[in-house]
């Protein structure tokens, strides 16, 4: 590891933002909003078509999903989406179905081992 170093800094990206406000939206029943913001989100990705206003807000979340899933491949964040979402995890031929105590990781017996 290099000793010149700085501290960590966790840092968000734009498209993070996005997510987060889109599901706001999507919550708060503001569908029109969320579904501006996730076009201009996936037309800046390529995509070649827009999500049309008269989606229902449960296809919209799905929507979501997927597009966050596509931008966090394998960071590990998508655990928390399906954690925080309360949603079974899709291993790509089936779900998983998900509930409250798989969500939790036990701590390892070396660590409380003292």
């Amino acid at each position: 590891m290099a000793q010149n170093q700085g501290p960590l800094i966790p840092i968000i990206r734009f498209s993070e933002m996005y997510h987060i406000l889109i599901e706001c939206y999507i919550r708060k029943g503001n569908l029109e909003e969320a579904v501006t913001m996730l076009n201009a989100l996936r037309l800046s990705r390529g995509a070649k078509t827009k999500i049309t206003n008269d989606i229902e807000a449960v296809e919209l979340m799905d929507r979501l999903v997927n597009d966050i899933i596509r931008e966090t491949l394998t960071e590990g964040q998508t655990f928390f989406m399906y954690k925080r979402l309360n949603r079974n995890i899709f291993n790509g031929e089936t779900d998983i179905e998900m509930k409250p105590e798989d969500w939790i990781v036990p701590i390892p017996y070396s660590e409380t081992n003292f």
